[in-house]
């Protein structure tokens, strides 16, 4: 059951640079900064505290069949109270993914064979206090556009 507790009152700021270099070569960078919340007194539990630094930066390449992407993502510790009575810090952790493949084309449509790799470095990490930890994953996909 949720029901309104008080008055949060949360504030932030979010900047995002993108480019497209070439027709097959684009970037991007982006932070937010969001501010621990402010909470009324009379609030009777602990509220969630997001993580106050996120960044994101990756490339996406593109020529002719063949294209590809690699992004870093960071961000903070975080404070997680939404598992009543048990709270807790998940720590801040800096994530790389990557995926290459190839586009194909066939009389009744087009589609790609893609490898994509989370967390290519195998960190340990955790991104809610009671979830799994993430690790390494690949995967293969096929799509078709018919």
């Amino acid at each position: 059951t949720e029901s309104n507790l008080g008055q949060v009152i949360d504030a932030g700021i979010e900047t995002s640079f993108d480019m497209r270099w070439s027709a097959g070569v684009s970037t991007y960078l982006n932070h937010s900064f969001q501010r621990t919340p402010d909470v009324a007194p009379d609030v009777p539990i602990l509220l969630n505290a997001p993580a106050q630094h996120r960044f994101n930066a990756g490339v996406n390449a593109s020529h002719g069949r063949i294209f590809g992407n690699l992004s870093v993502s960071t961000v903070g510790r975080a404070f997680w109270a939404d598992v009543q009575p048990f709270t807790g810090y998940t720590r801040g952790y800096t994530l790389v993914n990557g995926a290459a493949g190839v586009r194909f084309f066939t009389p009744r449509g087009d589609g790609s064979l893609a490898l994509k790799a989370v967390n290519l470095g195998n960190q340990r990490i955790r991104q809610h206090i009671f979830g799994d930890f993430l690790g390494r994953r690949v995967t293969a996909e096929l799509r078709f556009n018919f």
